[in-house]
């Protein structure tokens, strides 16, 4: 019988809130300049788009970062955070569906 020690389990709870948290982008934290110093919408659609992310479905702000759902030239879906103030790609996720 295979038997898991507690101190297992608590490195795959760690790692399973870990993942759930960056996958969802909740907690994301991109930038601590003020709202006033950010790059407006359009110009985070433009960087998403020169990004590869053609398609802009939805851009709203969440957390410190622009959140966009995109989709790719190849036609794949793309939850993607992006620092507000730069417009660099802080982490994004494609979906097959």
């Amino acid at each position: 019988m295979f038997v898991i020690r507690p101190i297992v389990w608590g490195f795959v709870l760690l790692f399973t809130a870990q993942s759930a948290t960056v996958a969802t982008g909740a907690g994301q934290d991109c930038t601590r300049y003020p709202r006033s110093e950010w790059l407006d919408k359009d110009t985070i659609s433009r960087r998403a788009a020169d990004a590869g992310y053609k398609t802009i479905v939805t851009l709203d702000v969440e957390g410190t970062c622009y959140h966009v759902r995109a989709l790719t030239s190849s036609r794949l879906q793309a939850d993607v955070y992006l620092d507000p103030v730069t417009g660099d790609v802080v982490s994004a996720v494609l979906f097959d569906e």
